[in-house]
C-alpha cells in the first residue's frame, strides 16, 4: 500500500446513519424526518416553502405545519439521485425539538423521552461526508451519480448510509474526491456484498480497511491541486455513474488523472490505462445487471 494511504476506519470516522426502526418511537419515519420532494423516494413529510428562519411542511393528509429551523438538524436520506460531490442544499431535516401547533404530528407518547434520545443518537451520527452503500445501492440505476458528498455543515443521514468525520473540511473535501474516483470505486466493489445483481453494499468492517488518500501525508502543492479541482468540479452535475464509466466523464477523469499522478506516482502517460479500467468497470456493473435481469 503506498506510503499516502491511510485506511478509512482509523480514528472512528465512519459510522452507520440514523437508524430507523418500525418499534422504534424516537427514530420512527412517523415524526421524525421532513423532506423536500425527491424522484423515486416516498416522503412522509413534505417541505411546501423554506424560509429564513422557519419551513413550512404537510404531511399525507393535507394538515400544514410551520417550524423554526432552531428545532431542525440537516439530514440527508439517500444518494440516490444525488448529482454533485458538493452537497449544495440541504434536502431533508431531522426533527429534535418541540414546535407549537406540534400535537398532530408526533403520534406517540412521552414525546420529551423520544426527543432526548433522538438528539444523542443524532449527535453521533454528524458528520460532513456521506458515503453510500449500507444499504442497497444500484451501480446500474440512472439515478446513481455518485458515492460520497460533501457538506460544509454537519449532516446526518439516515441508516442506508454511512456518515464520515473528519476535522478538517478541506481534508474532507480531499477525502470525497479520492472515494469518488475509479481507484477506489474498483477496491468496493471487489469488496461488496450482493444483494442483487448490480445492487451491492458494503459491511461495517470492510470499510473500516478500506485504503483511501490520507491528506496529510501529500504535499502542500498536491492539496492545492486537489482543492482546485474539488472547486471547479464538486458542483457540477454528473451524470449516472454507470454512463461516467461507459462513456467517459470528465470531471471523473480529472480527478482519475490527478488521483493517480499523487498515488501511483504516474501521470497524463497513464490516460489510457485509467480509460481502460474505467470501461472494465463499466463492463463489470453491466453483467451484473444484465444477470440480475435475467
Amino acid at each position: 500500500m503506498s506510503n499516502l494511504l491511510d485506511v478509512l476506519g482509523e480514528k472512528d470516522r465512519i459510522k452507520q446513519g440514523l437508524r430507523f426502526h418500525k418499534s422504534s418511537d424516537y427514530l420512527s419515519p412517523k415524526n421524525s424526518i421532513i423532506s423536500h420532494p425527491k424522484e423515486n423516494v416516498s416522503i412522509e413529510f413534505q417541505i411546501l416553502d423554506e424560509k429564513k428562519n422557519h419551513i413550512t411542511f404537510t404531511d399525507r393528509i393535507g394538515l400544514i405545519y410551520k417550524i423554526h429551523r432552531s428545532k431542525l438538524c440537516p439530514a440527508i436520506r439517500t444518494l440516490s439521485h444525488q448529482k454533485t460531490l458538493h452537497l449544495l442544499s440541504i434536502p431533508d431535516w431531522l426533527i429534535i425539538d418541540r414546535f407549537d401547533g406540534d400535537n398532530n404530528f408526533w403520534k406517540a407518547k412521552q414525546v420529551t423521552k423520544i426527543l432526548n434520545k433522538r438528539k444523542n443518537h443524532m449527535k453521533s451520527r454528524l458528520g460532513n461526508i456521506v458515503l453510500a452503500g449500507y444499504g442497497n445501492y444500484d451501480f446500474s440505476a440512472p439515478g446513481s451519480n455518485i458515492l460520497a458528498t460533501c457538506s460544509d455543515v454537519p449532516v446526518t443521514p439516515t441508516w442506508t448510509c454511512w456518515r464520515l468525520s473528519l476535522e478538517d473540511q478541506n481534508d474532507a473535501k480531499i477525502l470525497t474526491l479520492f472515494l469518488n474516483s475509479t481507484f477506489a470505486l474498483a477496491k468496493m466493489l471487489d469488496d461488496s456484498i450482493e444483494v442483487r445483481g448490480s445492487v451491492r453494499k458494503w459491511r461495517k468492517e470492510t470499510l473500516l480497511s478500506l485504503p483511501v488518500l490520507d491528506p496529510k501525508k501529500i504535499t502542500q502543492r498536491e492539496k492545492e491541486l486537489l482543492l482546485k479541482l474539488y472547486d471547479e468540479s464538486s458542483k457540477k452535475e454528473l451524470p449516472s455513474l454507470f454512463s461516467q464509466l461507459k462513456d467517459g466523464n470528465e470531471i471523473r477523469n480529472k480527478i482519475d488523472k490527478i488521483i493517480a499522478k499523487i498515488v501511483i506516482s504516474s501521470g497524463a502517460e497513464n490516460n489510457k490505462k485509467i480509460r481502460e479500467l474505467q470501461k472494465k468497470i463499466a463492463e463489470r456493473i453491466l453483467l451484473w445487471k444484465q444477470m440480475m435481469e435475467g
